[in-house]
């Protein structure tokens, strides 16, 4: 009998499908929070590359609350809904009972990248923080399990379209034997 090797933290589903999954080893419901940022929307940004320092979430009143056990510094990789990749924390909840709807990223100045549906990616080292809208808010009574999971809601790349890229290799090809073979008439004229 072959054995497979299973890893529990790489998981990738989709949001709200698999909700037997979605329970801890206590039974209570694991949050799932789908992010979303007006900016990244607008410049059809599908990937993020943040060197997260501070975490703080804003409730319904405006206040901002600070996430004092959350561990900075590290670069982390985001991916959008698409690919079915999240985020797992276990420190969002502990902000304590009421209902919250912005979720804000306080950023490092150095490693901070924006990957856009084209593929294309820029350094950004302009933004000191990156607020994301909570769908749906979230709403903590102090008996959910203590681990969240925190999607993004990102464009999704833009099809690559192999046809198109071997055209375009044929007609480079083709404009450089042109260009080479006017090159050498142009040589046999002269003479």
């Amino acid at each position: 009998m072959k054995k497979e090797k299973f890893y529990g933290n790489n998981w990738q589903v989709y949001p709200l499908s698999f909700d037997m999954y979605q329970y801890d080893s206590k039974g209570r419901y694991i949050k799932d929070l789908i992010l979303n940022n007006n900016y990244a929307t607008k410049m059809n940004i599908s990937e993020m590359n943040l060197t997260i320092i501070k975490l703080s979430a804003f409730d319904l009143d405006g206040n901002e609350h600070f996430v004092t056990d959350f561990k900075g510094n590290n670069l982390i990789k985001i991916k959008g809904l698409f690919g079915g990749d999240f985020l797992r924390s276990t420190s969002v909840l502990k902000l304590g009972s009421g209902t919250y709807n912005i979720l804000r990223f306080y950023l490092g100045k150095k490693g901070n990248s924006f990957v856009y549906s084209d593929r294309s990616e820029e350094l950004v080292s302009d933004f000191n923080f990156l607020d994301f809208n909570i769908e749906n808010g979230l709403n903590i009574k102090g008996n959910e399990s203590p681990e969240v999971l925190l999607r993004f809601d990102f464009t999704p790349y833009e099809r690559i379209n192999y046809f198109k890229l071997a055209f375009q290799f044929f007609e480079k090809s083709r404009n450089f034997t042109g260009k080479f073979v006017d090159g050498l008439s142009s040589l046999m004229v002269k003479s």
